[in-house]
């Protein structure tokens, strides 16, 4: 296709940003090649239209490798769901870096998608890879994306990666003022280096300007862990990337499990794989007892109106027999005497 564009292709992406499918379909059914139209695919993702998308997957508008997959990371960016689950299911190339030479999970981590940062890592995402010295990490932290960063610490994300300033995610939490995210890396087993924020003049700004700060971090410091506690933060550092998923598969009680996924961090977890089969039936089934309770509701509704139109028709039909009761019945005169 290259880099010429007929007036043809530029009314069909018209189309696309239109969001008109029905127009979409008709180019391609008039003879319009789309197989190579990359563009045509990031246009259909930048607008947020699945029903395009997944006509544009079906017709063959598929990216063979991960730098020409730019619609994937604008779904992720834009938090489309559907759309990067739709990229999912046929099989698009996300592993690797895009053409800013970005991991999609930094693209993920940055937007503060949550839900497709926990399906990346599930699928075999890289955690620790790093896009221009900054892991995923580095990127909630920076951007206080407090719920991506707890996904990725909870998934078993390295905390102690420097960038090329030094700095670890922890080093931006303090610069963010964010005492939650300080508080849950430290007692996740993250290094604290005093000697290090004491020599970095912002870090130390920060703890002047923020003793809570201070004390949060000396109070890790000087508080003694027990052997328990220990081992937790020690196996977690072995089992490395995609925890929650390796802990499950650990031959030892439920117990010991959840306490290695620090559930009473961030609760309990439920894993989720992208396969074609689990999604259909889970939407299928969630589809189906979503009708029934709207049915069911419907009906009672119903029940509810029909049984207060009951009661106002008796109580009508109830009055007018009392009101008609009381009447008394006035003798007829006669004309004519009838003795």
């Amino acid at each position: 296709m290259g880099n010429h564009y007929s007036s043809k292709r530029e009314s069909f992406h018209d189309a696309i940003l239109k969001r008109d499918l029905k127009k979409v379909k008709y180019f391609i059914h008039n003879g319009l090649d789309v197989k190579n139209d990359m563009r045509a695919l990031e246009l259909a993702t930048y607008r947020g239209s699945t029903e395009i998308v997944e006509y544009l997957l079906l017709k063959g508008c598929k990216p063979n490798n991960k730098i020409s997959a730019r619609a994937f990371d604008i779904a992720v960016w834009k938090c489309h769901r559907e759309i990067a689950q739709l990229f999912l299911k046929a099989g698009i190339e996300y592993k690797g870096k895009n053409i800013y030479h970005e991991t999609i999970l930094f693209v993920a981590a940055c937007s503060n998608n949550t839900a497709l940062t926990e399906i990346l890592i599930e699928n075999g995402c890289d955690m620790n890879e790093t896009t221009r010295h900054w892991t995923a990490l580095h990127a909630a932290a920076a951007r206080n994306n407090d719920q991506t960063l707890e996904t990725l610490i909870k998934h078993g994300a390295a905390l102690d990666i420097p960038d090329k300033d030094g700095l670890t995610a922890l080093a931006y939490c303090i610069r963010n003022e964010n005492f939650k995210c300080i508080k849950l890396l430290a007692k996740c087993g993250c290094k604290i280096d005093m000697n290090f924020i004491n020599k970095t003049e912002f870090l130390r700004n920060q703890l002047i300007k923020y003793p809570k700060i201070e004390q949060i971090l000396t109070q890790e410091i000087t508080s003694v862990k027990s052997l328990k506690e220990l081992s937790r933060l020690k196996v977690r550092r072995l089992l490395d990337q995609n925890l929650i998923s390796k802990a499950r598969h650990l031959n030892v009680p439920q117990t010991v499990k959840d306490y290695i996924c620090m559930n009473e961090f961030f609760g309990t977890t439920q894993l989720r794989k992208v396969s074609n089969n689990s999604t259909d039936n889970s939407n299928s089934s969630s589809a189906s007892l979503k009708k029934r309770d709207s049915l069911k509701s419907e009906e009672n509704v119903f029940k509810t109106k029909f049984e207060a139109h009951k009661k106002k028709s008796n109580k009508f039909q109830f009055n007018f027999m009392r009101k008609n009761s009381r009447k008394t019945i006035k003798p007829i005169k006669l004309w004519f005497n009838p003795t």
